[in-house]
């Protein structure tokens, strides 16, 4: 099996975006970048790749602020292995972007059988009608305010309604009670399974639950013979559970937000 080139791993947070009827998106060499008017959250708005001069980057950091604030939008910024000037995040912090801290670039090839799940554990997966407790739940295991839980219900309701089947997310119980979500985004023309938030309640967290949502996920791809699992994780959590899992990390990167409050 062909390993993932990592220019491959640092365009999966762009690729996959479900966009909005009106969603922009530039998509260069040097400046990868989707914007959409009619939503002001970070799901639809953000900067995945900016190969800048030293000389020009804090010009063009304000202006893509300016931008956002002029239409009372937030937006997300992705500092990967490609972006420049070397500083970056330095800038972006002093810009007035929340750091949402380093993350691993990481993959598996989809094993041939992954190992079953424990038994007490089941998943369910969301539909409309639980749209409201998926999040609910996610606000709860990531301590986020209303300002991400409306972003959030947008985006679960976008991607059922524009991407069946492609983003696909799960409650996760133990003996009747829920304790976790997880999501997985399917990028069928690469056979990349995208490992997106999957997020424990803090009294239930080393208790095997992000490990049981991964090998739902890989189980999955193996039934749809997906080729690879790839996962931007935390370094300081979730990159240790992937990594005992098998995951490969590649290259490191920083997910940047730019908040109505900052």
């Amino acid at each position: 099996m062909t390993p993932l080139a990592i220019t491959t791993l640092e365009r999966v947070p762009f690729e996959s975006i479900v966009p909005a009827a009106d969603t922009i998106t530039i998509d260069t060499p040097t400046w990868v970048e989707a914007t959409t008017p009619s939503r002001g959250d970070t799901s639809l708005n953000g900067v995945y790749l900016a190969q800048l001069a030293p000389e020009q980057a804090d010009a063009r950091i304000a202006a893509v602020v300016r931008a956002h604030v002029e239409r009372d939008a937030e937006f997300r910024w992705f500092v990967g292995p490609s972006s420049t000037p070397a500083d970056l995040p330095d800038r972006l912090r002093r810009a007035g972007l929340v750091e949402l801290g380093t993350s691993l670039g990481m993959s598996l090839p989809v094993p041939r059988e992954p190992p079953p799940l424990p038994t007490d554990v089941t998943l369910h997966e969301v539909g409309d009608d639980e749209v409201d407790a998926f999040v609910r739940l996610s606000m709860r295991a990531w301590s986020r305010d209303a300002a991400f839980g409306h972003a959030l219900t947008r985006a679960l309701r976008r991607g059922l309604a524009h991407a069946p089947g492609l983003q696909r997310s799960w409650l996760v119980e133990r003996c009747g009670e829920r304790l976790a979500v997880t999501t997985l985004r399917l990028l069928p023309q690469q056979r990349i399974g995208y490992l997106q938030g999957a997020a424990v309640l803090p009294e239930q967290r080393r208790t095997g639950l992000y490990r049981a949502t991964i090998l739902h996920r890989l189980a999955l791809l193996r039934e749809l013979d997906y080729q690879h699992a790839v996962v931007w994780a935390n370094a300081r959590t979730s990159a240790q559970g992937c990594a005992s899992m098998g995951f490969t990390p590649h290259c490191s990167g920083s997910f940047f937000e730019w908040r109505r409050a900052s």
